[in-house]
């Protein structure tokens, strides 16, 4: 194993960390933090990938947006759908549970959509998703 390697492997512990934070968490500050980290961690991947303004990912990314810049009720729910229809890219309806949790309980990543960011890194780099999620935990 290359230090390349290794230096993956600590970066995707760590986001697993923050996943279990985000899956154990409940209030308004989690919710809009773990939805800042989707959008941050979904720009990676539609740079990554090439996707266009038209692919799901990009609508879920501005459905995000939208949620964050006018938090209410309709947002979020137009967020929640917009995610939905990114599966797996996205903290919507679905199993987001990460690999080798027993269960979808909460610190899997399932129980709110946190584990999205764990298949985002699988796509682009453990490194590059953990310092996005750490970017949008610190803007409050």
């Amino acid at each position: 194993m290359d230090q390349d390697d290794r230096d993956d492997e600590v970066a995707r512990r760590s986001l697993r960390r923050l996943i279990y934070w985000f899956d154990t968490i409940e209030d308004e500050w989690a919710t809009r933090a773990l939805t800042r980290a989707v959008a941050r961690a979904g720009r990676l991947l539609l740079a990554h990938q090439g996707f266009g303004p038209e692919h799901p990912v990009a609508a879920t990314i501005a459905a995000a947006e939208a949620y964050l810049a006018h938090p209410s009720e309709e947002a979020y729910t137009a967020y929640f759908a917009a995610a939905t229809g990114s599966y797996p890219y996205g903290a919507g309806e679905g199993c987001y549970r990460v690999d080798g949790a027993e269960d979808c309980g909460p610190g899997s990543g399932c129980r709110t959509g946190a584990g999205t960011l764990d298949l985002i890194a699988a796509v682009v780099g453990a490194r590059a998703v953990r310092d996005a999620v750490r970017a949008a935990i610190r803007r409050r």
